[in-house]
């Protein structure tokens, strides 16, 4: 990973919606039941797993080589009422992936 991959990680403080990079899958999972096929969709699949009450969106997604701000901004269109578009894999390198 370079550093500008990296930093995606480390700079995403804007949000569009309730999930920004900080919140926890757990809550997630909990809170916003209609979004959690996002991240099942693409792959992100630690939704039950013991380490999703304490790893948060940014966590998450560097261990799944995913994009953060793509996941987040994913997942909030979803809970927001938008268009899903499970077709687009998150790759963390932000190239678009058919599923």
């Amino acid at each position: 990973m370079s550093d500008s991959e990296f930093n995606v990680f480390m700079e995403d403080e804007y949000t569009d919606g309730p999930v920004d990079r900080d919140t926890l899958i757990s809550e997630i999972v909990e809170l916003y039941p209609e979004a959690v096929h996002v991240l099942a969709e693409h792959g992100m699949h630690c939704i039950g797993c013991a380490a999703s009450s304490m790893e948060t969106l940014s966590e998450a997604c560097y261990v799944h080589g995913m994009n953060p701000v793509k996941v987040r901004k994913a997942l909030n269109r979803v809970i927001m009422g938008g268009e899903d578009k499970p077709e687009e894999r998150l790759t963390f390198a932000g190239k678009k992936e058919k599923a």
